[in-house]
């Protein structure tokens, strides 16, 4: 953890508490590591005027009922001291079921527009967005396997969204079949 993923958790948590008052959250950070790793002045600013947010706003531990939001600030922390890739992820989550799923990625260049900056989201039952077809390409060319749940080949033909896909498996390959099988024996089991 950093003092970045403690200031960014505290500033998401702050907007999602005025935007969603009654929305619990549960947060990746918490102040008790960061001020056991440094004592520094700048950082007993932050935490101090950090603290009451994450105190009451983050600390939440989640569960099967009700509504939450999941933060994690800073995904990829390495990358984001070294000025590299890393994101910041956002769920909700209502009674254990995700429902909105959002990851920004600050320092991402789309390569169509050269504009830095991209957030991908995407709503349960609203199809998945196609920020799969890169890794889908190169887990294949790797000489990995990548389907659905039901074993189709993932659908890009169909705009910006896998609408005729049913999650994503991403196996080495060999073991792809197994998994499969796996799943579908397991969601039998689950009726």
């Amino acid at each position: 953890m950093s003092v970045a993923d403690f200031t960014a958790q505290a500033i998401v948590n702050c907007i999602l508490a005025k935007e969603f008052p009654l929305d619990k959250n549960v947060g990746e950070e918490d102040s008790e590591g960061l001020a056991a790793e440094n004592e520094g002045k700048t950082l007993e600013a932050i935490v101090h005027h950090s603290n009451s947010i994450l105190n009451e706003q983050g600390n939440y531990e989640g569960g099967p009922v009700g509504r939450h939001w999941v933060l994690d600030p800073i995904d990829g922390t390495k990358g984001f001291l070294r000025g590299d890739q890393f994101a910041v992820c956002l769920a909700l989550i209502n009674n254990g079921s995700v429902q909105v799923g959002v990851m920004g990625c600050p320092n991402l260049v789309n390569h169509d527009t050269n504009v830095k900056g991209q957030i991908f989201y995407a709503v349960k039952g609203q199809g998945s967005f196609q920020d799969h077809a890169s890794g889908s390409l190169i887990v294949s060319e790797a000489g990995g396997k990548v389907t659905d749940i039901h074993g189709n080949d993932l659908d890009f033909s169909v705009g910006r969204l896998l609408s005729k896909n049913k999650g994503i498996l991403a196996t080495n390959g060999h073991l792809h079949d197994k998994v499969l099988s796996a799943i579908a024996e397991s969601s039998k089991s689950a009726l």
